[in-house]
């Protein structure tokens, strides 16, 4: 529904300028009949070779119109379909960081071991951590206990970034807007401190190897 709002909106803006090209392209295709009207007087000619060079005048001209209208309609189409596409695209991405935060803020509240939350642990074992801590044995074992006990953290964190590259990959102020609000409703609902130990975590379960520009621990780069 705000996609159709968001390209609805656009064509509306758009409206006055399509209609002064509507006003030139009706000019230039009727303008042929005005010179019939010139050539012929306004009544019907008998002679058969002004109506083959009418008529060849006309092919003239009529030709390259209707190419340059099929091109105009088939630009515009194509126009059109990749507004339709991007803003399903930024749609789909709002609502699958929506779905992401929410299930995480969930799971960060569950207890992990006895009666302390993942929240907790995350925030105390990886939330100050440098890059080389996170390469250490020991913090190896402990981001593989976490996610043999409660995976769904780890693997809907990694489902995040490939939503974040894809806004990123496009330079877009709408993409940009949507990569930065991303964020933030991340950073609301999770706090900053838990992403950026999320992005440790992720660093230190695959030895740094995930292929991910992190984007709230960025020393991981």
């Amino acid at each position: 529904m705000d996609s159709f709002r968001l390209i609805t909106k656009k064509l509306l803006n758009t409206n006055y300028k399509n209609g002064i090209l509507i006003a030139l392209l009706f000019i230039i295709v009727i303008s042929p009949i005005f010179i019939y009207v010139n050539i012929f007087n306004g009544g019907i000619s008998h002679e058969h070779s002004r109506w083959a060079e009418f008529g060849s005048a006309i092919g003239g001209i009529y030709a390259p119109i209707v190419g340059g209208l099929t091109l105009f309609v088939l630009l515009r189409q194509v126009g059109l379909q990749e507004q339709v596409n991007n803003q399903y695209y930024l749609q789909q991405a709002r609502e699958d960081i929506g779905f992401y935060a929410s299930q995480l803020s969930n799971i960060l509240d569950q207890s992990l071991v006895g009666d302390v939350p993942l929240r907790a642990v995350l925030h105390g074992k990886f939330m100050f951590c440098s890059p080389e801590d996170l390469c250490s044995m020991d913090m190896k074992n402990i981001a593989a206990d976490i996610h043999g006990l409660m995976p769904q953290a780890l693997d809907i964190w990694s489902a995040i970034y490939p939503v974040f590259m894809g806004l990123s990959a496009v330079d877009d102020s709408q993409f940009k807007m949507t990569l930065a609000s991303s964020k933030q409703k991340l950073v609301a609902l999770l706090s900053f401190e838990i992403c950026v130990a999320l992005d440790n975590l992720n660093f230190c379960r695959t030895d740094g190897k995930s292929g991910f520009t992190y984007v709230f621990n960025q020393k991981l780069q």
